[in-house]
């Protein structure tokens, strides 16, 4: 299960927009300074629910999870909701994340920046070697300047150990 999905079933409820069900991204998006490829797309669910969707962009694209994670090349990752999420359910969500992918506590500039989800919102986290710029509605964008976190996060998308099989499948270009 994803770290937004888990813990969320109240929340999904609510039945989601149709605007954003059939919503895709682009093909490309520029970020850094640089034109990024689409990688992969998927949408995570939780039961039969909808909850997101999300995108993986690369500035080489590659389905390689290891060779994602250790690039020094801009990696992002571009969330759109489906469902509102109170906070503390994304809260709780990614402190799992954290705690079950590198066994550290949650960065408190990631707490800091975590917001209740409205749907329709989107997100996006741009990784830039070991740091991590995270932007999204209605608060000013943070950077998690240390390394581990920034992999973490990106590791709970498309690591090995990631939450959601189906969800890094697609990320990677998979089906």
């Amino acid at each position: 299960m994803t770290p937004l999905a888990r813990r969320t079933l109240p929340a999904l409820l609510l039945a989601p927009s149709a605007a954003h069900a059939q919503d895709a991204f682009p093909e490309t998006t520029i970020a850094a300074g640089r034109t990024l490829q689409r990688q992969g797309m998927a949408t995570a669910r939780y039961m039969l629910f909808p909850v997101y969707r999300v995108a993986l962009y690369l500035a080489a694209p590659t389905s390689d999870p290891d060779a994602i994670l250790a690039s020094a090349e801009p990696r992002l990752i571009r969330c759109r909701y489906l469902r509102d999420l109170p906070l503390d359910q994304v809260t709780t969500a990614w402190e799992q994340s954290f705690t079950s992918l590198c066994g550290c506590p949650m960065p408190a500039a990631f707490r800091a920046w975590l917001r209740p989800i409205r749907d329709g919102e989107e997100e996006s986290m741009l990784f830039l070697g070991r740091t991590a710029e995270l932007t999204g509605p209605g608060r000013p964008a943070a950077r998690i300047d240390d390394a581990l976190a920034a992999q973490t996060l990106l590791a709970s998308w498309i690591g090995p150990r990631a939450p959601n099989a189906a969800l890094r499948r697609g990320l990677l270009g998979g089906t």
